[in-house]
């Protein structure tokens, strides 16, 4: 046959293999018709990430929150280790270190929240960014961690 455009080559057992070392005319008509990078990524609505912009600002967040992270599992451990570890005299200090443990989680949570807010496009949680009312907040999680995680459960009857 003249003019055929696959390319036949001899295998290791003698039978015909087809488009081995080159393309086909099929896939390179298919590549040209390929979309552009623009029409392929349209400008996404809100909410969605784009591939080129919002994914390393991702990964720069979690870089970024990586010894905050490390730190609010060192403090949890700390007060799980005082808290279940010792007997009752020695882990009052259990409950302050999963407060502050859980101040720092609620900080890496508004850090998130904000972060899904930029990538949205929406300024709701812009609120928490400033000390206006991040602070109480924060105090808030630490008294009611403190007293209603922490000291009410040393101080009731296990059995």
């Amino acid at each position: 046959m003249v003019g055929t455009s696959l390319n036949l080559q001899e295998g290791s057992h003698g039978r015909a293999q087809e488009g081995i070392g080159c393309r086909s005319p099929r896939l390179a008509s298919h590549r040209d018709r390929r979309l552009p990078d623009r029409a392929r990524y349209p400008e996404h609505p809100r909410g969605r990430l784009r591939p080129g912009t919002d994914l390393p600002s991702v990964v720069e967040f979690l870089n970024a929150n990586l010894g905050l992270l490390i730190l609010i599992s060192v403090i949890f451990l700390v007060g799980d280790l005082f808290g279940g570890a010792l007997p009752l005299p020695l882990n009052l200090p259990g409950p302050i270190f999963c407060a502050f443990g859980a101040v720092l989680l609620v900080i890496f949570i508004v850090r998130l929240f904000l972060l899904v807010g930029e990538i949205a496009g929406v300024g709701f949680f812009s609120v928490l960014e400033g000390g206006a009312l991040s602070l109480p907040v924060y105090l808030l999680v630490f008294i009611v961690v403190l007293i209603a995680g922490g000291y009410i459960g040393l101080f009731t009857d296990r059995a």
